[in-house]
C-alpha cells in the first residue's frame, strides 16, 4: 500500500521550508521557518 502525505504549512518566518516529524516541531525555533508537518494518509486516487 502507498501512502500519500498530507502537508500542513504553518507560516513562521522567512520563505524556506524544512520538512520534519511531528515530534520534532516542538524542537525547532519558532519564527525562524515556515514548518511543513507531515500526517501519513491513505492514498486516495
Amino acid at each position: 500500500m502507498k501512502i500519500k502525505f498530507k502537508k500542513k504549512i504553518a507560516k513562521m518566518g522567512p520563505s524556506r521550508v524544512i520538512i520534519v516529524p511531528p515530534a520534532l516541531r516542538e524542537m525547532i525555533v519558532p519564527g525562524m521557518f515556515y514548518i511543513v508537518s507531515l500526517d501519513p494518509v491513505p492514498e486516495e486516487k
